[in-house]
């Protein structure tokens, strides 16, 4: 071998193993891309075909068909590597499985085989020897099948990557640009070798053909990230995405479309091309016109039947223009929003239900009188508006002494049995369902309840009901539970789930927030109790010792003369502290006692309390009242308040042996009127009065009435209390 064409392959052979290298190490790295295998096995073969060339020419040993042999590999294998980079490049590798890639294998086989049996056969060399490709042009049966093969995959090559380069723009037309450019140079050098020009007789033109198109997919790979940014069809994107695409003319007539399009329109493309718009679309005069008012783009949503169904669309429309700016078409691209649409409808139709079921829940807490009351109301709201058949809630007891654990018990329930209720009255929260929700802090769902172990066996017997059970937080510690079942196997959906999860945590404030206010109160009556306790029984209890221990002290000292009279008087003062302070309990029980106003009324309950304190006073007390009273809830109270005020006042201070309280009905007012023969007061001195007067006065404002005092020293006092009558209407049925 020459020096010369020696050193020419030798820079070969140091090309094609940067190629190789440089393929290899940046192709592994994205493995992942489509063509990174395509790549690494061109590079391959492309090496064992430049280093068993080099070897075969420069008389290596083993000299012979064993270099040559790996020369025909190599020359057969980067063809075909070549051709299935080309189609992973053109996105279609999804043709490339396994079996089809097994079919490629069967010409560089079949060359091996040919090539160890040619003495026998005589179809690779035919008779003429151990010849290279480069020496003898193809002028054996087997090499004229291998060349024929040989261009006609890389032909497929290049029309594959052809297609992409006349579709991209930018970069990714210079990207497949580099690719075209090393997939044509092997054809021209078959070409020129077929010619029977060859510029390098003692060099492989095919091997320096492929190692420029390995130089190729270097520059690729390099400069413009081949395996880095590959970029999508533009006809694979229209023909599969899944808004319909029309493309109209300018004669608004249809040209084009995708197949989401024929499924919206419910006809295969074939029926469709050269239709008017307007056979598709028949509101399209009117689409037409407000597109006139704006030319740049239309968005509108409409509907449409399809197939017998109406669908919800929209539809948006831009101009088609020439590089002259000429409007040469239209493109139209639907959407169908169907589904969206029956979800917000659905979203709408659930939250105006919850409104609904909200406003009646609030309703229902306004006009209750207490927690039980709220909470009957709320489960017949439930039951009726999720088609349920049963429902309870439980509460959270503090402490369950008895069993040394917290339970829930039995608020209300609407639908149980008998025994099923009486089995749920008390809950132990380690059981299985509870135990879960507090764990999870979660609804929890059972399908079927006749067979589930964790529900109890009363509740077993209801029959096939799926149960729901709901959790009620409040601040993140356990106030109760909700449990609401239905017939059949049917589930509760989703949004159902979601509703009355919402709804529990309005019914957990509302209790919560209930709790707390009874709280309130009770500790503002017991500060408020203490104070009158401190201000007068005490009182009254400490003078009562300190004179008994007075006269205790006389007593010891011995009668003097005078004494008896002294003791006398502070046996009496003792007795009237006694009395007086017996009055201020008797007081204070009674209005530990609660009182209902609406249910019994402003009569009964002033009886009773003329009947409890001043009746076991030795006050004698009577009240006369009319008959049927037309008098509001607001106007009772009150009078009631006002009436207590003056009778406290006369019980502490006033020392009276009788009170009478009158309550007429005229015309259009009602009077009432309390009188006592205490001690009474000078108006005129007391005019301001103490915080019990001031009250009365502000009680008596607040309902738009009247109030005079007329009270005389040693003769008692009378107060009257004047209010407007209310309508029949207005008025409230008297209970006796």
């Amino acid at each position: 071998m020459k020096t010369l064409p020696l050193l020419l392959h030798a820079v070969i052979l140091s090309l094609a193993i940067g190629i190789t290298i440089t393929v290899v190490l940046v192709s592994s790295r994205r493995r992942s891309a489509p063509g990174a295998t395509s790549l690494i096995v061109f590079a391959l073969a492309l090496i064992i075909w430049a280093i068993s060339d080099f070897l075969y020419r420069a008389g290596v040993s083993p000299i012979g068909k064993f270099w040559l042999s790996a020369t025909y590999l190599g020359a057969t294998v980067v063809p075909t590597a070549l051709l299935t980079f080309s189609i992973e490049y053109a996105e279609h590798g999804y043709y490339l499985n396994w079996r089809k890639l097994a079919l490629f294998t069967i010409e560089p086989l079949l060359t091996q085989a040919l090539f160890w049996t040619d003495p026998w056969n005589g179809l690779f060399f035919a008779g003429k020897g151990v010849q290279t490709i480069g020496a003898v042009p193809y002028s054996s049966p087997w090499l004229r099948i291998n060349a024929i093969y040989s261009y006609s995959l890389m032909l497929i090559a290049v029309i594959l990557v052809l297609q992409i380069f006349s579709h991209r723009l930018g970069t990714y037309r210079l990207q497949s640009g580099a690719i075209l450019a090393g997939a044509l140079v092997p054809i021209l050098a078959g070409i020129i070798s077929h010619a029977g020009f060859n510029p390098t007789p003692d060099l492989d033109l095919m091997l320096i053909a492929y190692t420029i198109t390995g130089l190729a997919f270097i520059y690729g790979l390099v400069h413009y990230r081949l395996l880095d940014l590959a970029p999508v069809p533009r006809d694979l994107v229209i023909e599969r995405m899944v808004d319909g695409w029309v493309i109209l003319d300018k004669k608004n007539r249809i040209v084009d479309l995708n197949p989401a399009a024929e499924v919206l329109i419910g006809s295969p493309r074939h029926e469709l091309f050269g239709q008017p718009a307007d056979r598709i679309l028949r509101d399209w005069p009117n689409i037409v016109k407000r597109f006139a008012d704006d030319p740049m783009t239309l968005d509108n949503d409409g509907s449409m039947s399809v197939r017998d169904e109406w669908r919800y669309l929209n539809i948006r429309l831009h101009p088609l223009m020439n590089w002259q700016g000429h409007l040469i078409g239209h493109t139209v691209i639907w959407r169908d929003i169907t589904e969206r649409r029956k979800v917000e409808e659905a979203r709408q139709r659930a939250r105006d239900e919850m409104f609904v079921l909200l406003r009646a829940i609030y309703g229902a807490a306004s006009r209750a009188q207490n927690t039980d009351d709220f909470l009957t109301a709320s489960i017949y709201q439930i039951v009726y508006t999720f088609q349920s058949k049963s429902c309870l809630i439980l509460l959270k007891e503090r402490k369950d002494y008895e069993h040394g654990s917290d339970r829930l018990l039995l608020a209300a329930h609407h639908g149980l049995s008998v025994e099923a209720a009486s089995s749920m009255s008390s809950v132990m929260i380690k059981s299985d369902m509870v135990a879960w929700v507090l764990e999870n802090q979660e609804p929890f769902f059972i399908p079927d309840i006749s067979t589930d172990p964790r529900v109890p066996e009363s509740m077993q017997a209801a029959g096939q009901l799926s149960l729901l059970i709901i959790p009620m937080f409040v601040e993140e510690n356990l106030l109760g539970l909700i449990g609401i079942s239905r017939e059949g196997s049917s589930p509760y959906r989703t949004d159902e789930i979601a509703r009355i999860t919402a709804l529990a945590e309005e019914i957990a404030s509302f209790i919560s927030t209930d709790r707390r206010r009874q709280l309130t109160i009770a500790l503002a009556e017991r500060q408020r109790l203490v104070r009158d306790l401190h201000d007068s029984v005490t009182q009254k209890l400490y003078s009562l010792v300190t004179m008994t221990e007075v006269a205790q002290a006389r007593l010891d000292a011995g009668l003097e003369t005078g004494s008896e009279v002294i003791l006398v008087q502070i046996f009496s003062r003792i007795g009237e502290y006694a009395r007086q302070a017996l009055k201020e309990m008797r007081l204070f029980l009674f209005e530990l006692q609660p009182i209902n106003l609406e249910r019994e009324g402003l009569v009964t309950i002033l009886n009773q309390r003329l009947a409890a304190v001043e009746g076991r006073a030795d006050i004698k007390a009577r009240l006369l009242a009319d008959d049927n009273i037309s008098l509001s809830l607001e106007k009772e109270v009150a009078l009631y308040y006002i009436a207590q005020e003056a009778l406290n006042n006369i019980l502490r201070h006033a020392a009276a042996k009788s009170v009478n309280i009158h309550l007429k009905q005229g015309k259009v007012n009602v009077l009432l009127q309390i009188e006592d023969d205490g001690c009474g007061f000078d108006p005129k001195r007391d005019d301001k009065g103490g915080m019990g007067l001031r009250n009365m006065r502000e009680r008596v404002s607040q309902i738009g009435g009247k109030m005079k005092i007329v009270s005389t020293p040693g003769k008692g006092t009378r107060i009257t209390v004047i209010v407007g009558k209310d309508r029949c209407s207005k008025a409230r049925p008297r209970w006796r």
